[in-house]
């Protein structure tokens, strides 16, 4: 197993746990270990973020990677875009949910899934390499902001219909990276929307959001709004409000969605994929509708795995991580949000 790796990349408070060349090292013994040509880089918005996606990506140019830097984007941005646009690797700098002096790094494959255990494992057996280069096998680093305005696309792309004209939304983005791109989402679909925590402010990334929804239900319930979402940092986790200020689980959500989706065809087999911490009446009631559920440990990328593996096209964690795999191999707040909305 892993050392590094826990189960969503490597993490660890930003200059203690996760230092600059930790990050450099992780960076070379990933081009080691997949030798890829091409690495797509983002990142949340933590103060620690720019130094160590520079370290990072200092680490697979020096591997010989022509690196992308996206700079502050959501994390699913990563996953969508790595297949379409023919990345070999994909790596964020985040901590998700964690609070602000936290960092992390978590890798991509080419097919946008998390790296699973082997990969992992091949990562860490090159982090003792030698660190020398030749100078003439030196990738170059590249900014490209073009990666911001493929995923505002790709979103557009995959909802082409949805028209929210009337409805009274308040949209959590916890300062971190939706920050960047949820506000020209939903403005555009026609809502009337009151936004919480859209700067892109790292020092107070998950005071609010997803991982702290006290301030998103206080609104919902004193403006009347019709629901509220929140997301979480790297945005792969989303989180409902509903118009009396209750959260509404992940797994409670997808059991209440799975039976229609199904008839609708918006699944292909009645399969839902769940973690052990899932509510057990929401287990039964899929049962009892004629699903298969799996459980499988904590972590997203456990989900996406077992999903791949069961050919199901639904699930998810309590906390908001939720995959439609018809759509995305791994959770993506914003989109979760624009299909959740679609389905009601």
């Amino acid at each position: 197993m892993p050392k590094l790796f826990g189960t969503d990349g490597v993490r660890g408070r930003a200059g203690f746990e996760l230092t600059v060349e930790l990050a450099l090292r992780l960076g070379r013994a990933a081009g080691k270990a997949f030798r890829p040509e091409k690495v797509l880089l983002a990142r949340d918005t933590r103060v620690s973020g720019p130094a160590l996606s520079t370290a990072a990506g200092a680490g697979l140019a020096a591997e010989g990677c022509t690196v992308f830097d996206a700079g502050v984007l959501p994390s699913p941005a990563v996953s969508h875009l790595l297949p379409r646009e023919k990345f070999q690797l994909g790596l964020v700098v985040s901590a998700s949910h964690n609070p602000p002096e936290d960092n992390g790094l978590k890798f991509y494959n080419p097919e946008g899934y998390k790296l699973s255990v082997a990969e992992e494992e091949a990562v860490e057996a090159h982090l003792d390499s030698a660190m020398d280069a030749d100078p003439g096998d030196f990738g170059e680093i590249r900014p490209w902001p073009e990666a911001q305005t493929l995923y505002l696309g790709l979103l557009r792309s995959l909802v082409p219909d949805l028209r929210l004209s009337g409805l009274q939304l308040v949209v959590d983005c916890a300062h971190g990276a939706t920050a960047a791109v949820a506000p020209a989402v939903f403005e555009e679909l026609g809502a009337s929307v009151r936004f919480l925590s859209a700067e892109t402010d790292g020092r107070r990334i998950n005071a609010t959001g997803a991982a702290a929804p006290g301030l998103l239900q206080e609104t919902v319930r004193t403006t009347g709004a019709d629901l509220g979402v929140g997301f979480d940092g790297d945005g792969d986790r989303a989180v409902f409000v509903d118009e009396r200020g209750r959260i509404v689980e992940g797994d409670q959500l997808l059991a209440a969605l799975a039976p229609h989706l199904l008839s609708w065809g918006e699944i292909r087999t009645p399969a839902v994929v769940f973690t052990v911490l899932a509510n057990m009446g929401a287990e039964l009631y899929l049962r009892e509708q004629g699903f298969e559920v799996l459980r499988v440990p904590v972590g997203d990328r456990n989900v996406a795995w077992a999903m791949r593996e069961l050919g199901a096209d639904l699930g998810g964690e309590p906390s908001g991580h939720l995959i439609f795999r018809r759509y995305t191999v791994t959770g993506d707040g914003i989109l979760t949000a624009l299909l959740v909305l679609s389905y009601l």
